[in-house]
């Protein structure tokens, strides 16, 4: 089993550490999964020659993961529903009025979009979502799953069920799975907006409703994220002067480590990445400037937010309307970065970098061809459209969660998008080179 974990499973789409060289692995906890012959759920913890351990949740059989072996996936809805034997070390804490025995013996099918984490899809009444890799302490999806549940509109989230922790590898539990509600759909927004996306001068409204859509969605989340002010983990807080500093010293620090690893890695960068690489020391010092827009934000509150938020984190109801999944946060970050309180408007700059990245994918398949422009200019009316849809919705609100100002709006969306496209591009650097070219776009054409 060693020999597999440390050359097949690097390899496998949901491993999160694949620019980094393993130097061993261990298993650091394993159980046999009650009603199977040869399933066991385990921990192996991957060592590297370089940064911190990383703790993997893999169901193995004979060598390969079993995360669709249907005695593994009964085992796990059975014991949701409090109808198998949980082993000692695991424990779900499940929510009130939630789960029901109807929930036990269905059959689990693996859905198939996910890359950080695996979900399994139990009929028409419930997901379970694997979380892969592993991080010591409360999940942010457990947590939030309380919050949005004291919301008066909570349909923008899947109802939540329960949570599976772990508690044999240390004091604080560990989530290793989330279980919600099954919500019928079309597919998520990247999906449903990208079939939409054939003609950029189409004038039908079709996409402008989507957009609206997702931007009352999107407001929806971040009043219902304010519901539960009595509990500190979770209660609105003022954005303060240190915030303020901390965000903006964190993405100056990002960019200028974005500009070493470009000048190291310029041998290997594809043509259009290297040609805008080489333009970013000239955008550098505006980009700078434009970090300190995070000022702007003063006077505002800092919420528990969705924090990896993109139109893959939509699915769109049949009968037209999105709800909101997986509320853990940016898989590489750490957990205490995923768990802290940030401003509303990085989610909403979350979403704006989807839309670029929806506008570069339906530029690369345009058959017309020679019609950036066009393009930027489709990019900027959804942008608009956006914006001042979710603003709407977001006035009056007794937690001001944006700044008063149109302009420190707009000044503290340019800092919170130019902190996420150097995110991007530290991701698109290990993940997906080919794609480097489009953060970067954004970082250039800023300055």
């Amino acid at each position: 089993m060693l020999e597999w974990l440390r050359n097949e499973v690097p390899r496998l789409r949901w491993f999160a550490d694949k620019t980094r060289r393993v130097e061993s692995v261990e298993i650091a906890w394993s159980t046999q999964v009650p009603g199977t012959r040869d399933v066991f759920l385990t921990v192996a913890r991957y060592r590297f020659e370089n940064g911190p351990d990383s703790l993997y949740l893999i169901p193995v059989r004979t060598d390969e993961d079993a995360s669709a072996d249907p005695s593994f996936t009964r085992w796990l809805i059975d014991s949701l529903a409090d109808r198998a034997e949980t082993p000692t070390a695991l424990s779900w804490t499940r929510f009130p009025n939630a789960v029901t025995g109807s929930l036990s013996h269905r059959e689990g099918r693996l859905l198939g979009a996910e890359q950080s984490n695996t979900s399994i899809r139990f009929g028409d009444e419930a997901l379970i979502k694997l979380n892969r890799r592993l991080t010591i302490g409360p999940s942010p999806e457990a947590e939030l799953a309380a919050v949005i549940a004291k919301a008066d509109n909570s349909s923008f989230a899947a109802k939540s069920f329960g949570v599976l922790n772990l508690s044999a590898l240390a004091d604080e539990s560990i989530s290793v799975a989330i279980a919600t509600e099954y919500v019928p759909n079309v597919g998520d927004a990247w999906g449903y907006l990208l079939g939409l996306l054939t003609d950029p001068e189409d004038a039908s409204g079709e996409v402008a409703d989507e957009i609206e859509q997702i931007a009352d969605v999107t407001a929806a989340m971040h009043i219902g994220l304010t519901s539960d002010p009595w509990r500190r983990e979770v209660a609105p807080e003022l954005i303060r002067a240190d915030d303020i500093a901390d965000w903006e010293r964190a993405g100056l620090d990002a960019l200028g480590d974005l500009e070493r690893a470009l000048s190291d890695l310029e041998a290997t960068l594809q043509p259009d990445a290297l040609r805008l690489a080489h333009l970013l020391p000239s955008a550098s010092p505006v980009l700078r400037e434009q970090l300190g827009g995070f000022a702007a934000l003063r006077g505002t509150y800092r919420i528990r937010i969705h924090g990896d938020y993109h139109l893959g984190q939509l699915l769109r109801k049949p009968e037209g309307g999105y709800v909101v999944v997986d509320f853990d946060g940016e898989p590489n970050r750490p957990l205490h970065e995923r768990r802290d309180k940030y401003s509303a408007l990085r989610d909403v700059a979350g979403m704006l970098r989807s839309f670029a990245y929806a506008r570069g994918t339906a530029e690369r398949a345009d058959s017309v061809g020679a019609r950036s422009a066009v393009w930027h200019a489709w990019e900027n009316r959804v942008r608009d459209l956006f914006i001042r849809r979710y603003l709407k919705q977001m006035a009056g609100q007794a937690v001001p969660l944006v700044p008063a100002s149109p302009e420190d709006t707009r000044i503290a969306l340019s800092a919170l998008e130019l902190e996420k496209a150097i995110y991007e591009c530290g991701y698109e650097v290990g993940n997906r080179p080919d794609w480097l070219w489009l953060p970067l776009s954004r970082l250039v054409r800023s300055g």
